[in-house]
């Protein structure tokens, strides 16, 4: 039995699969899609097995996760990149597309990405929209040293900046401009929740998952931080738990602050979206 097929005879999907040997091989994800088959040595194979066995995450093992169609390195100090995440992204790539003056004018707008982990929200965002410049806010210096790899790696370090931040203290001191687009994906986790995860999970930073308040306290710190912002053109979108729309909602209108929210495809709530324009 090839050592693919071992692979995908324990459980794991066909893209981690090909994924572990195209790492393993060092050849492109593409050509080993082709032909998986390759002959692993067997010292390398029982490493493998035993990091599998220990419900090590596959992006961890390969040290790389794609996300909207491009490689982010990710480290245990990182969040593992989602694809139920890149609504996020979509959201605000539509919004903008019919709101061409936030990204044409001169200075364009400003994205700050808050809990920006491996920084795949804001570097994406940044490859899609060339004019703009952006902000990513983490508590985790180790994540953050991440987040500026991947930004050289992508070619946009010259329009972003990092910043090591705890965020329940409120935004950092810095110039946010008149035009600001805020993202966030939070940790939003209640303990309880947290306590009850598949063993993978257990891996990834808790400091990134995790939030006291029944998962609510970064929702409620950013809401209230944002009504009282002075800035006349500022645009927010969150990723949320799929059961937490309606209270971060209600958290949201006690504060005047209009949202909306959006589905994954998986047709589970996971964005919430607002603004404030004050001319």
């Amino acid at each position: 039995m090839s050592f693919y097929d071992e692979l995908r005879d324990s459980g794991l999907t066909y893209s981690d699969a090909v994924d572990i040997i195209s790492f393993l091989v060092k050849q492109p994800y593409h050509e080993v899609a082709a032909n998986p088959y390759y002959k692993i040595p067997l010292a390398i194979k029982k490493k493998i097995r035993a990091k599998l066995a220990d419900s090590i995450p596959v992006a961890y093992i390969t040290g790389r996760k794609e996300f909207y169609g491009r490689e982010f390195k990710v480290t245990p100090d990182t969040l593992i990149p989602r694809p139920e995440t890149e609504t996020l992204v979509e959201a605000v790539l539509a919004d903008l597309s019919k709101k061409q003056s936030l990204t044409t004018a001169k200075p364009a707008c400003l994205i700050m990405d808050l809990y920006t982990g491996s920084g795949c929200i804001l570097l994406t965002l940044l490859k899609a929209l060339p004019e703009v410049r952006g902000i990513g806010v983490d508590i985790s210096a180790k994540a953050l040293a991440v987040a500026r790899e991947n930004s050289e790696h992508l070619g946009v370090a010259d329009r972003c900046e990092f910043i090591e931040h705890d965020l329940l203290n409120g935004l950092p001191d810095c110039e946010l401009g008149d035009m600001l687009v805020i993202t966030a994906n939070p940790p939003y986790v209640s303990n309880s929740d947290y306590e009850k995860s598949a063993a993978s999970l257990f891996h990834e930073p808790a400091l990134a998952l995790v939030a006291e308040d029944e998962g609510y306290i970064h929702y409620k710190k950013l809401l209230n931080t944002i009504a009282n912002l002075a800035i006349n053109r500022l645009y927010f979108y969150f990723e949320i738990g799929a059961t937490q729309a309606e209270t971060i909602r209600k958290y949201a209108n006690d504060l005047a602050l209009g949202t909306r929210t959006l589905r994954d495809l998986a047709g589970r709530d996971r964005v919430m979206t607002g603004q404030v324009v004050r001319f």
